[in-house]
């Protein structure tokens, strides 16, 4: 009897994450004889990367030689 035996090779999750980066600056408010200008907020987001590899599983099936 021979037998060739189970071969599984698996790749793990690989995830990576970049975080959320906020800048704001503040409101800039300047005013003469009721003018009013304003500097808006302004908010920069990087949204989340995932990346991730599914399981990859090779496998031999038994080979018996009686």
């Amino acid at each position: 009897i021979q037998v060739t035996h189970l071969k599984i090779q698996v790749t793990h999750l690989k995830i990576q994450v970049t975080h959320l980066k906020i800048q704001h600056t503040n409101l800039k408010i300047q005013h003469t004889n009721l003018k009013i200008q304003v500097t808006h907020l302004k908010i920069q987001v990087t949204h989340l990367k995932i990346q991730h590899t599914n399981l990859k599983i090779q496998h031999t099936n038994l080979n018996i030689l009686t």
